[in-house]
């Protein structure tokens, strides 16, 4: 049993002490249980001792830093999956607000639905120029972020979208596979039945909000919308965090019969055709702005915010 999860990083507080491994066997039977997984999965050749001390320091409640990427944690079981379910279904996640002749539009994350929600709100306003603000978002449906991009881009295109990097699983060696996908057979998938959403928004002029809180699937839309409808898209703030891959999930029960889960990299996600991300999303337009409490998002004492409506119309001349 295995499950991709998309987006965000999950991180969740562990049990410390050692006391939870006094069956040497059974915890002999877990470690190489995982790094047998890690082995299968691994994007690139591993160092076995590493990861293997990696793992007990895993294990053992301390993050190892040898051999697991920055997003790879054991974590928790039952309760992390709940909470990962109330994190992608519950409530709104895309606000907006008409404060003059441009638009603000806020995702806070990619949930089952925002791209359903995103194209409500935004074909409902009549301004031209939208604020896009993508900071403090920490990713989550790829799709869904895929959904959103393509309402921005020329239909009758077949221009590359993402690249897709993977293990390939019919070699026994750690020999790579890439894919790009293009506009076609992207809206092929996502809009059957909804062709006409496809570059439904191309003609909207967006500032897209970015920071070093923005990663994962915000990152990929941002990209995405910068290169295909690059007339019409820029972005403003910080170079983001630099994330562009998902983790596949492997539950396992511990020594004392705690049900927890092994969360490892196991795809990689560039976007246009490139097989290697960039290590960030760099703005068009470099401005920083210190979030000091939520509320000031989309204010007027937010300089970010303000400098990009300024430029929204100033490049629309």
């Amino acid at each position: 049993m295995k499950s991709i999860f998309l987006g965000g990083c999950v991180a969740a507080a562990l049990m410390h002490g050692s006391s939870l491994w006094a069956d040497d066997a059974v915890t002999e039977k877990i470690e190489a249980h995982l790094l047998d997984l890690i082995k299968q999965f691994s994007l690139s050749e591993i160092d076995e001792a590493a990861c293997l001390r990696d793992i007990r320091k895993e294990l053992d409640g301390r993050h190892g830093d040898e051999c697991f990427g920055p997003f790879d944690r054991i974590i928790g079981g039952w309760q992390e999956e709940a909470a990962r379910k109330h994190w992608q279904e519950d409530g709104k996640t895309v606000s907006a607000d008409v404060p003059g002749d441009w638009a603000y539009v806020r995702i806070e994350r990619f949930g089952l639905n925002t791209a359903e929600e995103f194209y409500t709100a935004v074909s409902s306003i009549e301004q031209e120029h939208i604020v896009l603000d993508l900071r403090q978002n920490g990713g989550g449906r790829l799709d869904q972020a895929i959904k959103v991009a393509l309402m921005v881009v020329d239909p009758g295109s077949d221009d590359p979208v993402y690249t897709e990097t993977k293990r390939d699983s019919e070699a026994s060696d750690f020999r790579l596979i890439s894919k790009t996908f293009h506009v076609r057979e992207l809206a092929e998938r996502f809009y059957p039945e909804e062709p006409e959403r496809v570059g439904s928004l191309r003609d909207r002029r967006f500032a897209i909000l970015i920071n070093d809180q923005t990663y994962s699937a915000c990152e990929i839309l941002a990209e995405i919308m910068r290169r295909l409808n690059p007339d019409k898209v820029f972005l403003v703030g910080r170079q983001t965090f630099g994330k562009w891959s998902a983790q596949a999930w492997f539950p396992f029960v511990d020594a004392v019969g705690n049900k927890r889960r092994l969360g490892y990299t196991v795809l990689r996600y560039a976007p246009g055709a490139d097989e290697a991300p960039p290590a960030h999303v760099t703005p068009d337009y470099k401005r920083t702005y210190n979030l000091r409490r939520d509320g000031e998002l989309g204010v007027a004492t937010d300089t970010v915010y303000t400098f990009a409506i300024r430029q929204l119309f100033r490049r629309a001349r």
